[in-house]
């Protein structure tokens, strides 16, 4: 049988162990994982002890289902501070994907760095694009280019021949003003007219390569050659009371014929080296 002084030792000694068992832990410090991957963070926390989280979306009422997708923007209780283990860490988060969020990390956190790699890298992406297209239409405009060019060096025999018919016309003109061609003077004239559709038969005949974007300039050219028939047809009428008129006539026709020949050569031989050969 025990004494009283023996059961009073057992006593005092189970009720120190009960006490021990019930006292937790050390409160522990938490660490900063501030710009940490929100799933990174939690196992920071784990291997410390703790278990128990709560995940909020800082701009948004989102669910946070896939931790790896999210980053830590604060917490609470936050880095530097005690905390027991049994306690709830919550997380403020923001998608990692999203510059709203990266602009609440510090510079140097690990998703921040991440983020600026990805930018830097889609910048350098796109403007190696963008020096691929341009390098890419540089060729193409030159290649157009070289096209127009070609087709100029094969027109301009012809271009200065019409203006050889242009300067004949003229001539003619002159020459039914003075009344110098007598009973021949409607056989000159019907020689120009065929002189002038000869010259736009051939221009017709000699249309730009495609691809060379001188199309329109090209019918343009041709129907200052036709304008310029039509101003020589105006001379068949150019006898008696009617010369007058006729003349005055021509003069009109043959101003828009030379004005739109003039512009039409001026736009097709722009940006070839070769100066084009105009009207005076």
């Amino acid at each position: 049988m025990r004494s009283p002084s023996a059961r009073l030792l057992i006593g005092s000694f189970l009720t120190s162990l009960f006490v021990l068992a019930g006292c937790g832990a050390d409160p522990v410090e938490l660490p900063d994982v501030v710009g940490m991957p929100l799933d990174e963070a939690h196992r920071a926390f784990e291997t410390l002890g703790f278990e128990e989280f709560k995940d909020a979306d800082a701009f948004e009422d989102r669910s946070v289902i896939l931790d790896s997708n999210w980053v830590v923007i604060s917490y609470s209780p936050g880095a530097g501070a005690s905390a027991d283990v049994d306690e709830t860490i919550t997380f403020q988060v923001g998608k990692r994907d999203e510059q709203r969020a990266i602009d609440q990390l510090p510079a140097d956190s690990p998703v921040a760095r991440e983020f600026a790699a990805q930018q830097a890298a889609r910048r350098a992406e796109e403007e190696a694009d963008r020096a691929k297209d341009a390098a890419e239409q540089a060729a193409a405009d030159q290649e157009q280019q070289d096209l127009v060019t070609t087709y100029v060096n094969d027109l301009d025999p012809l271009v200065r021949l019409g203006n050889r018919v242009f300067a004949e016309v003229d001539a003619m003109s002159a020459g039914i003003a003075n009344d110098v061609y007598g009973l021949d003077q409607t056989d000159v004239v019907l020689s120009a007219v065929d002189s002038t559709s000869t010259l736009v038969d051939e221009l017709s005949a000699n249309e730009p390569p495609t691809g060379s974007k001188r199309a329109g300039t090209h019918e343009a050219l041709v129907s200052a050659a036709q304008r310029l028939m039509d101003a020589a047809r105006t001379l068949l009428s150019a006898e008696g009371a009617d010369r007058s008129s006729s003349l005055a006539r021509y003069a009109e026709v043959r101003a828009e014929a030379g004005a739109s020949w003039n512009e039409s050569l001026s736009a097709l031989y722009a940006g070839t080296g070769v100066e084009p050969p105009l009207q005076p």
